[in-house]
């Protein structure tokens, strides 16, 4: 077990470090300056890189992700435990007859 263990942590380990130079080489693969322009609205252009608005919609998108499905995740729970009482219910009434 202690093996499986270490086996795990070790995999974990090299995908963690896998993901991080994927990370550094998306940042230097795209770190070119890029100007966002509020054209009709009155804010001013701001000059960013690359790989921050990529990221930033990245990020952005998966909290939604999660939001949309913390939303489902919470509706499937409290069903499960209307439909855990309703089962409860019917084996205590199958247990008094």
């Amino acid at each position: 077990m202690k093996f499986l263990k270490n086996l795990f942590n070790s995999i974990k380990s090299i995908l963690v470090s896998l993901i991080l130079v994927f990370v550094i080489i998306f940042m230097i693969n795209n770190r070119e300056i890029i100007t966002i322009n509020f054209n009709p609205l009155p804010f001013d252009s701001i000059e960013t890189r690359l790989f921050v608005l990529m990221l930033f919609f990245y990020i952005l998108g998966l909290i939604t992700a999660i939001l949309i499905y913390s939303n489902s995740l919470i509706k499937s729970t409290i069903r499960n435990i209307k439909q855990k009482r309703q089962i409860n219910k019917l084996q205590q009434q199958i247990n008094e007859k």
